[in-house]
């Protein structure tokens, strides 16, 4: 029953958390890798594999600062897996103007750590843990808040949906 299986993806989905800056590979990677970092960690929350024409199209946009010798840090590493959750909401220009928002007031470490902080401890309230809030200025503060609750809500929404009409196809055939 489509019960079941959204419920076994819901829990999976909770259980999940983004890592924060100092879990993020700290060797520079090169694409492929940096793809495979991406998605093992932004394609459950996503529902969307990143691409290596993604990851070029946000470096050539100045959404993701260039690589080094062709490899990819954490800086770097850490955009990307934002750029990636936060296009689900945005257009890439509002993501740019989010970003620099975040970084003009913050380190991109601390922005990054803030952002997945955020994020997890919506995550802990949807499923019923708590987490202790994260400090940051008020705006920037409401900003994240706000957005990983959306990012969350759609996704858990888009599963749910996507059970249903699976759940309806088997029920025709």
């Amino acid at each position: 029953m489509f019960t079941e299986e959204f419920k076994r993806w819901l829990h999976r989905f909770h259980q999940h958390q983004l890592p924060l800056f100092g879990e993020l590979s700290d060797i520079g990677l090169y694409m492929d890798q940096v793809v495979s970092e991406t998605n093992r960690y932004t394609k459950l929350i996503t529902g969307v594999e990143v691409t290596k024409s993604m990851v070029n199209s946000y470096v050539k946009q100045g959404l993701v600062t260039r690589p080094e010798k062709k490899r990819y840090g954490q800086i770097q590493l850490a955009q990307i897996i934002l750029v990636s959750l936060l296009k689900t909401l945005y257009s890439l220009d509002i993501v740019h103007q989010y970003l620099s928002a975040m970084s003009a007031e913050l380190s991109w470490q601390e922005a990054y750590d803030l952002w997945v902080t955020a994020f997890d401890e919506r995550v802990a309230e949807k499923s019923g843990q708590s987490h202790p809030a994260a400090q940051a200025s008020p705006a920037v503060a409401e900003l994240i808040k706000l957005t990983t609750a959306a990012l969350i809500n759609q996704r858990i929404s888009e599963a749910l949906v996507q059970a249903m009409t699976d759940s309806t196809e088997i029920a025709d055939k």
